[in-house]
C-alpha cells in the first residue's frame, strides 16, 4: 500500500519524490535477477519479465518495462500497450511509452496518439516525444495540435517529434504561424527551426513581420538554424517596407554570423530610420566581424556601465553611440554624455557635422554647441545653412541652397520647427521652394498648413494656386482664411519666376 502512494495522478516529474524515478542504484535488487534470466530462452524469459511486472511494486514494474524496451523484442508489444491502461500508475505508464518508442513499432502509434489527450502530463510528455521516435506519419496532425498545449515541455517534445517526422509535417506546422495565439506561434516557429529544409524556411519567411516581438525572436532564431546558405534570402528582407520584417531579418543575420551579410547590412544602414532596426543591423554587422560595428558595441556596453573613462579613451569610435544615447536620454543623462563628448573633442568631426541634420532637435542643438566649442568652420554654403537651421536661425537661411534642408525639416517631429521651415521656404524666390511647400500644405498641424497657405501666396505658379484652392476647403478656419487671402494676393502677379 505504501508504494501506491508515491505520487498523485498527473504529477509532473519535478514535483515527484526521488523515489518516484529510481536511478540504477535503486534497481540493484532486481538487476541480478534480470542478468540471471538473460540467458534463458525467449519465451520463458518473457514470461519471467512479465511476472516481475505483475507481482512487483512500482520500481520493479518500471525495471521490467525498461528491460522490455531494451530487448528490442517486438513480442513484448501487446504487453506494453496493455501497460498503458489507466489502472497502472502514471510513472509506470510513462515508462511503457518510452519502451514502445525504443521498439519503434508502428502498431503503437494509435495508442500513443490517444495518450496525447491523457489526464497525466507525464504521460502526455512521453507520448509527444515517443511518437517522433516511432516515425509514423499518421501521428503528424495529432502532434501538431500539441503545439497549442499550455505545457512548454509538451510543446518542445512535440516540436522535436515533428522535426523527426520531417518534410511532410512542415505544411501543418506552417499553418499555425498564420492563425494561432502568440505562444502557439512561438512553438510552431521553434518546430520549424528544427527542420532544416527549404520548405521550413519558406514557412518561417512568411512570418517575418509577426506582430509579436517574442514570436519574431523565435522566427529569427529558427531562420538562423536553417543555415547560412539562406543568408542572401534573409538579407533581401532588409529592404522590406515593414520595419518589423527588417528587424527579424537583422536578428536572423546576427545569429547566422556570416561575413556574406556585411554588404547588404551596410547598404541598409545608409537608409534605415527605425531605431530598433538600426540597433539590430549594428549587432548583425558586429557578428559578421565588421570592426567598426564591434567597436560600437564596446562603446554601447561602456555607456551602460557608465564607464566614461573608457569612452574617452575610445575617441571617435564612441561618438556615434554617445549621440544615440544622448537622443534617448533624459536631461541629467544628456549633461553627462555631452561632457564626455567635449572631452573626446572633434576626433569624429564628420559625424558631428552629420548630426546637424539629425531627426531630433536636441541632437541638432548638441551638434551646434559642440562644433562651436571646437571652432568648426563650414566648408561650404550648404554646411553653413545646415548650421544655421540646426541652431534655429531660419531667417539667416532663406537661400535656394537651403531648400533641400528646409524640405527635410518639414518632416520634423517638432511643430515649431516645421512652422519655421515653412515660413522660410515662402521667402525663397525659387520654384523648388514652392514644390516643397506642397508637403507643408498637407501637414497634420493646422498652424503649419496656415503658414503654407501664406507662403504659397508668394508664388505665381498654377500649381501653387491649385494647392491654395484645395486649402480653401480646409476644416480649420485659419487655414481656409489664409488660403483665400493668398489667392487674392496672387492676382497681382503677371508672370512666374524664371
Amino acid at each position: 500500500m505504501k508504494d501506491k502512494a508515491i505520487v498523485k495522478m498527473g504529477s509532473r516529474p519535478q514535483d515527484l519524490p526521488s523515489t518516484a524515478f529510481p536511478g540504477p542504484s535503486r534497481w540493484l535488487a532486481v538487476t541480478p535477477f534480470f542478468n540471471l534470466i538473460a540467458a534463458i530462452p525467449g519465451m520463458i524469459r518473457r514470461e519471467l519479465v512479465r511476472a516481475v511486472f505483475v507481482l512487483g511494486n512500482h520500481e520493479m514494474q518500471m525495471a521490467a518495462i525498461l528491460r522490455m524496451g531494451q530487448s528490442g523484442d517486438l513480442k513484448y508489444l501487446p504487453f506494453l500497450i496493455n501497460a498503458l491502461e489507466r489502472r497502472n500508475h502514471d510513472i509506470v505508464r510513462a515508462e511503457a511509452v518510452r519502451a514502445l518508442a525504443k521498439l519503434k513499432a508502428a502498431e503503437a502509434t494509435v495508442p500513443l496518439i490517444e495518450l496525447l489527450e491523457d489526464s497525466s502530463e507525464i504521460v502526455q510528455e512521453e507520448a509527444a516525444r515517443s511518437l517522433g521516435m516511432i516515425g509514423d506519419e499518421r501521428a503528424i496532425q495529432a502532434i501538431v495540435s500539441m503545439l497549442k498545449h499550455h505545457s512548454d515541455v509538451i510543446k518542445m517534445n512535440a516540436a522535436d517529434s515533428l522535426a523527426r517526422l520531417g518534410e511532410k509535417a512542415i505544411g501543418w506546422v506552417g499553418e499555425l504561424l498564420k492563425k494561432s495565439s502568440f505562444d502557439t506561434r512561438i512553438a510552431a516557429a521553434y518546430a520549424l527551426g528544427q527542420m532544416r529544409h527549404p520548405k521550413a524556411f519558406a514557412a518561417l519567411e512568411w512570418d517575418f513581420a509577426d506582430s509579436d516581438a517574442a514570436v519574431r525572436r523565435e522566427v529569427a532564431a529558427s531562420i538562423a538554424n536553417q543555415g547560412i546558405e539562406f543568408a542572401a534570402q534573409v538579407a533581401a528582407h532588409l529592404s522590406d517596407l515593414n520595419p518589423m520584417a527588417r528587424q527579424t531579418a537583422a536578428m536572423a543575420l546576427t545569429k547566422m554570423q556570416t561575413n556574406a551579410a556585411a554588404g547588404p547590412l551596410l547598404a541598409r544602414l545608409e537608409h534605415e530610420t527605425d531605431s530598433d532596426v538600426l540597433d539590430w543591423i549594428w549587432e548583425a554587422l558586429a557578428a559578421s566581424r565588421y570592426e567598426p560595428a564591434r567597436k560600437r558595441l564596446l562603446a554601447k556596453k561602456a555607456i551602460l556601465k557608465s564607464d566614461f573613462k573608457q569612452l574617452a579613451m575610445m575617441g571617435a569610435d564612441a561618438v556615434e553611440p554617445l549621440i544615440e544615447s544622448f537622443r534617448a536620454g533624459d536631461l541629467s543623462t544628456r549633461k553627462v554624455l555631452e561632457a564626455v563628448l567635449i572631452e573626446i573633442g572633434n576626433s569624429d568631426e564628420p559625424r558631428l557635422v552629420r548630426a546637424l541634420s539629425d531627426r531630433d532637435q536636441s541632437v541638432r542643438r548638441l551638434a551646434v554647441r559642440l562644433l562651436g566649442r571646437f571652432d568648426w568652420k563650414p566648408a561650404s554654403e550648404f554646411d553653413l545653412m545646415r548650421l544655421r537651421i540646426a541652431a534655429g536661425k531660419y531667417s539667416e537661411a532663406a537661400t535656394p541652397v537651403a531648400v533641400s534642408i528646409l524640405a527635410a525639416m518639414l518632416h520634423d517631429a517638432e511643430v515649431g520647427e516645421r512652422e519655421m521651415a515653412t515660413e522660410t521656404l515662402g521667402t525663397i524666390k525659387d520654384s523648388t521652394a514652392a514644390e516643397a511647400l506642397a508637403i507643408a500644405a498637407g501637414d497634420e498641424s493646422a498652424r503649419v498648413r496656415e503658414r503654407a497657405a501664406e507662403a504659397l501666396g508668394n508664388f505665381p505658379s498654377e500649381s501653387s494656386a491649385s494647392i491654395l484652392g484645395k486649402l480653401l476647403g480646409d476644416p480649420h478656419q485659419i487655414v481656409s482664411a489664409a488660403a483665400s487671402k493668398a489667392l487674392r494676393a496672387k492676382s497681382g502677379f503677371k508672370k512666374p519666376f524664371a
